[in-house]
């Protein structure tokens, strides 16, 4: 039964239809749940406002929506006391044994993040070393769109080639 309810209030719509009303003269009308305490059981608003209202509960995107004060607050002196630190990074490997991220690749603050930090993050794979010869890897050019590839190719005398080709066994008779 808590299951239930949950999805039910998680499912629930911000505001219910069934209270909101579009008189003949355009005018939009909010009927309350409960009479407020001075009587009032319904607010009329023109489209508009009732929009300019809704929009303004929206919060923005990527911004905390809850707000810390106090010692939880982000500058606070004695935070560090009192909030856990994250926990360390843990090899994917069964060693057990912290990694340590290369100095060269520090994670850019927000949302985005580079392919190369998020193999390093979920798979401890090092995305700019060579997998042949393990040393760095120097970005040298952003492929645009088909026109730019020949030219690149160019550029780079030829040094491109394909995957290798694996032998194939015979198909089953």
């Amino acid at each position: 039964i808590g299951l239930e309810q949950l999805a039910r209030y998680l499912c629930r719509p911000a505001l219910a239809k069934s209270r909101l009303e579009r008189r003949p003269d355009g005018l939009v009308v909010l009927n309350m749940k409960r009479a407020w305490s001075d009587g009032t059981v319904a607010k009329v608003f023109t489209p508009a406002e009732f929009v300019a209202r809704l929009a303004a509960l929206v919060p923005p995107p990527q911004k905390n929506t809850v707000f810390y004060h106090g010692v939880l607050g982000p500058n606070a002196a004695l935070r560090p006391k009192v909030v856990p630190a994250p926990p360390a990074e843990v090899s994917p490997t069964d060693t057990g044994e912290p990694l340590a991220r290369p100095e060269r690749r520090a994670s850019r603050p927000g949302r985005w993040r580079t392919w190369s930090s998020l193999l390093w993050r979920t798979f401890g794979i090092d995305g700019w070393l060579c997998p042949h010869c393990q040393e760095p890897m120097k970005l040298r050019t952003v492929v645009v769109g088909p026109p730019a590839t020949s030219k690149i190719l160019r550029g780079l005398d030829r040094s491109a080639r394909g995957p290798p080709v694996l032998a194939r066994a015979a198909p089953p008779a």
